[in-house]
C-alpha cells in the first residue's frame, strides 16, 4: 500500500504500471494536490446493487467499451499535465466527467444499473451551484454506488466544511459523511517496550 498519488492499471504514460496491482505515481506533483480533502457523503451505506467486479465485468461486450477504454488512458495522460502545474479547475472537470462516465456506462450496460439516488443527484446539483457562486475549487468524484467524495484542497477547508454540514449533510443517510484527506501510507510501528 502507499499514500500519495498511486495509478492503478497499465497506461502507457505512466512506465511501470500495471492492471494487477498500484504503482506510485512517477511525475511531478503540485504542493496542492496531496493537500486534497476528501469527504465521503453517506447517501447510501447498504450493499451496492452490483459488485465492483460485476461492474467491470460488465465492460465485456459493452458497446461503448472500446471509445472508453482510450478515454481513460488520454484522461490519465492529461493528468500529468493537471498534477503538474497545479491546475485544480481542469482536474475537477475532468475528475467529474470521469464518475459521471462510469455511471452512464452502468446504465447503459446489459442489464443496466442505476446506482445514483435521488440524493445523489441533489448533493452534485448543490456542489456544482456552490461553485459557481462561491468561485471556491470544490468537486465530486462518486463511488460505484449512490455515495458522494467531495473533494477540495486544504485552503478552502472551512468554508467546504461549512457547506458539507450545512447543505449536504441533509442529504446523506441520516446525515453520515467521512471526512479524509490524502495519506502517507503505512508506516511502522513502534516496538512495545
Amino acid at each position: 500500500m502507499y499514500g500519495g498519488l498511486v495509478v492503478w492499471g497499465e497506461t502507457h504514460s505512466v512506465p511501470g504500471s500495471h492492471d494487477d496491482y498500484a504503482v506510485v505515481y512517477p511525475h511531478a506533483v503540485h504542493p496542492i494536490f496531496p493537500s486534497f480533502r476528501d469527504v465521503v457523503m453517506l447517501v447510501d451505506v447498504g450493499q451496492k446493487a452490483v459488485s465492483s467486479t460485476a461492474g467491470h465485468a460488465l465492460m465485456e461486450g459493452h458497446p461503448f467499451a472500446q471509445q472508453r477504454f482510450a478515454q481513460a488512458h488520454q484522461n490519465i495522460a492529461h493528468l500529468q499535465s493537471i498534477l503538474k502545474t497545479g491546475d485544480v479547475w481542469t482536474f475537477l472537470d475532468l475528475v467529474e466527467q470521469e464518475a459521471l462516465t462510469l455511471h452512464g456506462l452502468m446504465m447503459s450496460s446489459q442489464p443496466s444499473y442505476i446506482l445514483m439516488r435521488p440524493n445523489t443527484l441533489h448533493i452534485l446539483e448543490a456542489i456544482r451551484a456552490y461553485r459557481r457562486e462561491s468561485r471556491l475549487p470544490i468537486g465530486f468524484t462518486l463511488d460505484a454506488g449512490a455515495n458522494v467524495h467531495v473533494l477540495f484542497p486544504a485552503e478552502v477547508e472551512q468554508k467546504a466544511m461549512e457547506f458539507v454540514t450545512q447543505v449536504l449533510a441533509p442529504y446523506a443517510k441520516d446525515g453520515r459523511y467521512m471526512a479524509d484527506r490524502v495519506g502517507q501510507g503505512p508506516v511502522p510501528l513502534n516496538e512495545p517496550a
